[in-house]
């Protein structure tokens, strides 16, 4: 039997490829993970997105999932966002490519992941859920350059 990996201590950037999607771990095969995650970049100063007006600011993260086994699976986006003093924001809502469900694979879907922020204030890192049971935990992705 496989070790689980702890891949939420380690922090990545924007535009590296982040494994999620435990899901797919066997018995045989714990470390095994169904999606290559990369953060693209985040956008602040949005007042409306998809018929939603933001309190503040929308922030949005642009993250694609790449389905790497052999079956069709659903990428899970979202989690959290902190900024610079450390206030925790939750996601509002997310658009996925324009619809849900399961990827293929090889295929890749792009999400965009609204944040609502007070006006100027910027994400400084993002804490992405991604997968179920033991090794769920988040990963960290440093956004402020």
């Amino acid at each position: 039997m496989s070790k689980i990996p702890n891949w939420s201590q380690r922090t990545y950037r924007v535009g590296q490829k982040i494994p999620g999607g435990n899901e797919c771990a066997t018995r045989e095969h714990l470390d095994r993970l169904c999606f290559e995650y990369v953060v693209r970049g985040v956008t602040c100063g949005i007042r409306e997105a998809d018929g939603y007006r933001a309190r503040g600011q929308y922030c949005r993260v642009e993250v694609t999932a790449t389905n790497v086994i052999d079956m069709p699976r659903e990428p899970q986006f979202g989690g959290l966002v902190h900024d610079k003093a450390g206030r925790e924001y939750t996601d509002e809502f997310q658009i996925i490519d324009g619809r849900d469900g399961s990827l293929n694979p090889g295929l890749t879907a792009r999400a965009h992941v609204y944040f609502d922020m007070p006006p100027g204030v910027r994400p400084a890192k993002l804490t992405m859920r991604l997968g179920y049971g033991r090794s769920s935990s988040g990963r960290t992705v440093l956004l402020d350059g």
